[in-house]
């Protein structure tokens, strides 16, 4: 069995997608880590930080999805499916679909993802498992902001600020 249910993709895709999942699965499993065992570094560094602001005031909301996204990491729970050429104005590269306020839990990648920067696709990757934690766009910047959620793991996913916080004494 692969390690995540892939549809619909070439081989290549399919290698490109397993790769840029594994490395967002780290993402997220570097963000529990610290989050777990370095809480107080991340108050001390973070604290003036929007998105890592809006964590503190709702550790107990983001612990659950991460928690989530990291058990669906470990079990090799993640749907992709490729659906060809997506073409939209938004630079839309990846989604999740919505229907009536139900997540579906499937990630679609457009072929425009694999036509994208590493980095670019692993954050999208990332944001989109934010959509599968039923995560959307509030605009208010409240907890269930999708960009806030991508602020958060942009930060604590960072190899940089992790290997900077799992050395400070």
């Amino acid at each position: 069995r692969d390690a995540i249910a892939v549809s619909s993709c070439s081989d290549t895709q399919k290698s490109v997608a397993a790769t840029d999942t594994a490395a967002a699965c780290t993402v997220m499993r570097r963000a529990l880590y610290l989050i777990d065992h370095h809480t107080h570094h991340l108050k001390q560094l973070f604290s003036k930080s929007i998105a890592l602001s809006e964590y503190f005031k709702n550790e107990a909301f983001y612990q659950d999805r991460l928690r989530r996204r990291v058990k669906a990491c470990n079990d090799n729970r993640i749907n992709l499916h490729c659906v060809g050429l997506c073409a939209t104005k938004s630079e839309r590269v990846a989604y999740v679909l919505e229907t009536l306020g139900f997540m579906h839990t499937t990630i679609n990648l457009c072929d425009e993802f694999f036509s994208s920067d590493p980095h670019y696709r692993i954050s999208t990757m990332v944001h989109e498992f934010g959509r599968l934690e039923g995560i959307n766009r509030d605009e208010g910047w409240n907890t269930s902001d999708i960009f806030l959620w991508d602020g958060i793991f942009r930060t604590l996913g960072d190899l940089q600020n992790y290997q900077y916080i799992v050395n400070m004494p």
